[in-house]
């Protein structure tokens, strides 16, 4: 296209599917371009979009009619090959018995082999198969109606047609999987399933999870012969003993151990281990992870944070995560796996951690000088203090999420003060300077503790002295200010709407920034990298004005966060934004967690139409079909 290798993947990468299939028509050079990125997914939800508020009786065949084209170039190079084989064999054959002096050799010579299907002309550039079941369902629907046979004269399977696929495209991968093993050995696995799995970069396995025997070597061996293409592995065990069916393990497990050298990220997600030193066993395996995400684990921390710092030196990224609010683990726990990383981590991620306290930060601001994300989600231990010193100590911070996605009056997350958000020097008075204001690009929190006199009875602090509101909140925005790089700013609560809930119950964070022009909004104007701004939850004083000053300070703001409830004063605001070009209104959705944007909040969020059984959610990520389905016009 532009003979410059870097623009065409970033114009081709932008293109839908149907716009590259145009683009490869326009000229040979085109086409030599575009063809690897036309063919580099076979994607089902390119080809399949079946209503999901259809009605239950139209059948699986009617609605993956689109895999047709893919599933008959998969038959047809089958046969094709067959066809070839059979001819070759005749050939040999005849080329036998004319050594022999059986019969004379032929006279005319073999016509041309006939030319390469598509498959086996397009097949090097495939690179990731999705939904291969889907696709290997299709594959039995044709074989049925076209009644094929294979070499033997048997019927053909599904199976085989995938095989010859897999064969001819030798680099192909399959995205995701889920194998969930409860009751039954892991070899004992569907056949298709086993098929798959060393193509399968995506892995997410329960097993063992109704407290059947479960031993360490069968699935440490399970996961060696099938972790070739290996990038991220889900994990969902309970490990019950130590030894195989002999009785012992020995020193097998140790000759046979394979080091995971594609994978990249690894969860584990309520695992159960009693013997600890499986812990040993499997991190030694994940020398090259780099991402660890550890969700409501059952297991010795002393083990785990051992084979960390043992194995893991690649290790920058780590998560710990409480579906539930509780301690599962101590400050003294996440201190100890906190302080198991040797170069320094770069993301951390707590959520919903109660014991997450005063060690745990102590151990947390150890890699200040490394630390570029930090994510504090649901955890009450962290003070407005040791937040502070998050910002002042770590020099590469670039994003600093203190969210909570409750209520504000129903929860006790961490807010910082406003006195100490302005954190002056107490000898000038002036501000002092933070290692994190030129690198910071996405700042998530609440800053409390402000007086609000113009709310009357619903304000919380008194001020001291006339005016004291005012003043505090000129320093706020003082300290705002200094964060030049600042890209999003988020100063209000994650509240998630569905369209089915009235939440006009819900109260408002009463001594927040007012955000008006007369309480010092002005004073940001250098914030010219802002694209993404949320007040949802605070108690703010935005007019037309105050609008209209963002859109012409701030030239990168692009998506804004409302509120809920539409209250009487934001109607004009509102409407002024909708019609705005540059704008975004957005509000997240209760059930996928995804934006959504204003104009559908009237029915809610795509999700909701989804299955009447409620939403669809992918195993992998926290998301719905929105992006695949379409709420009805009408009823």
């Amino acid at each position: 296209m532009f003979g410059v290798p870097e623009l065409d993947n970033l114009l081709c990468n932008h293109l839908r599917l149907h716009d590259l299939a145009q683009c490869a028509r326009v000229s040979k050079k085109w086409n030599k371009v575009v063809i690897p990125y036309l063919w580099y997914k076979i994607d089902v939800d390119n080809v399949v979009t079946p209503p999901r508020w259809s009605k239950p009786d139209v059948k699986i065949e009617e609605r993956y009619k689109g895999l047709d084209p893919f599933c008959q170039l998969v038959v047809n190079d089958y046969v094709q090959e067959q066809q070839q084989h059979h001819k070759l064999q005749h050939e040999r054959l005849i080329t036998e018995q004319v050594q022999d002096h059986l019969v004379p050799p032929p006279s005319p010579p073999s016509p041309p082999p006939p030319p390469a299907t598509s498959l086996a002309k397009y097949a090097p550039w495939i690179r990731l198969l999705s939904h291969p079941r889907d696709v290997s369902a299709r594959l039995h629907g044709m074989i049925e109606e076209q009644q094929l046979l294979n070499e033997q004269g048997e019927k053909l399977s599904a199976h085989e047609l995938l095989v010859h696929l897999f064969n001819r495209c030798p680099l192909i991968r399959v995205p995701d999987m889920y194998v969930c093993q409860h009751k039954q050995k892991l070899d004992t696995c569907k056949m298709l399933e086993l098929f798959l799995l060393p193509y399968v970069c995506r892995l997410r396995l329960e097993y063992g999870q109704d407290r059947t025997p479960v031993g360490c070597l069968e699935l440490l061996e399970f996961l060696d012969r099938h972790q070739r293409a290996l990038e991220y592995l889900h994990l969902k065990f309970r490990i019950t003993h130590d030894e195989d069916e002999n009785g012992t393990m020995g020193d097998r497990e140790e000759i046979v151990a394979k080091e995971w050298t594609s994978l990249k990220e690894l969860v584990l997600d309520h695992c159960y281990s009693d013997p600890t030193a499986f812990w040993s066993r499997l991190f030694r395996r994940c020398s090259q992870v780099e991402r660890l995400s550890i969700i409501d684990h059952f297991a010795t921390t002393p083990s785990v944070a051992d084979g960390i710092a043992a194995h893991m030196h690649n290790l920058r990224e780590i998560t710990l995560s409480n579906l539930f609010r509780g301690i599962w683990l101590t400050d003294d726990m996440i201190a100890l796996i906190l302080s198991s990383s040797r170069k320094g981590w770069k993301v951390v991620r707590l959520q919903n951690m109660g014991g997450f306290k005063s060690a745990s930060m102590e151990a947390l601001l150890k890699h200040s000088s490394t630390l570029e994300r930090l994510v504090i989600e649901g955890c009450d231990g962290p003070t407005s203090h040791d937040l502070i010193q998050v910002l002042t100590r770590c020099s590469r911070l670039q994003s600093f999420v203190d969210t909570d996605e409750e209520s504000y009056s129903d929860c006790h997350f961490p807010r910082i003060h406003a006195t100490l958000f302005i954190d002056r020097g107490p000898i000038n008075g002036s501000l002092k300077p933070w290692a994190c204001e030129d690198s910071l690009k996405e700042l998530k929190i609440r800053i409390t503790g402000i007086p609000r006199p113009d709310l009357k009875e619903k304000c919380i602090f008194e001020e001291k002295y006339p005016g004291q509101g005012r003043d505090i909140q000129s320093q706020v925005y003082d300290r705002l200010a200094r964060l030049v790089n600042l890209e999003t700013l988020w100063l209000g609560d994650q509240r998630w709407e569905d369209g089915n809930h009235d939440h006009d119950d819900m109260e408002d964070q009463f001594d927040s920034l007012e955000m008006s022009l007369e309480s010092g909004l002005h004073r940001l104007s250098g914030l010219e990298k802002l694209e993404e701004l949320s007040l949802v939850g605070m108690a703010f004083n935005v007019g037309i004005k105050e609008v209209q000053w963002m859109i012409e300070q701030w030239p990168r703001l692009r998506v804004v966060y409302e509120d809920v409830r539409v209250n009487s004063f934001m109607l004009d605001v509102r409407a002024w934004l909708e019609n705005h070009p540059r704008i975004e209104l957005r509000r997240l959705c209760v059930h996928c967690h995804r934006h959504i944007p204003s104009p559908n909040l009237e029915i809610g969020c795509w999700c909701r139409w989804s299955s009447s059984l409620g939403p669809v959610r992918s195993p992998f990520r926290r998301i719905c079909f929105c992006e695949l389905n379409r709420p009805p016009t009408s009823k």
